[in-house]
């Protein structure tokens, strides 16, 4: 039982390293993560819905988990080609599309959830 904590403490160890890593390079992170914390405060001052919270807390993950992917492959792609590839730059902007299609997925979310009670403040 001792080794299968020390393994678990140890895997998210590598996992905090991971993210720390991610926000050292990737810009947008922060700016994901201003959006989130601004997405979470308006969430407990509006008392949004259990479900709406799930949504919410989905859409959170999710894009954060698929900025993580995203720049672990392009880390891994420029091991393998760190001179300029016109086939490795599709398969970069192949991924970059798909976090900004999850990210207007979820700003749109975001305004379906929020913009009706931001309204009713005026």
């Amino acid at each position: 039982m001792l080794s299968f904590v020390k393994s678990t403490l140890k895997s998210f160890k590598y996992a905090w390293d991971g993210i720390r890593f991610c926000f050292g390079v990737e810009k947008n992170l922060t700016i994901m993560l201003f959006i989130s914390l601004i997405a979470i405060i308006g969430g407990f001052y509006f008392k949004i819905s259990n479900t709406e919270w799930l949504v919410s807390l989905i859409l959170i993950t999710g894009v954060f988990s698929l900025e993580l992917f995203n720049t672990a492959m392009e880390k891994f792609l420029d091991l393998f080609y760190p001179e300029k590839n016109e086939k490795v730059k599709n398969i970069k902007d192949l991924m970059a599309g798909g976090v900004a299609i999850v990210s207007i997925g979820a700003g749109i979310i975001g305004v379906i959830i929020f913009l009706p009670k931001i309204l009713t403040l005026f």
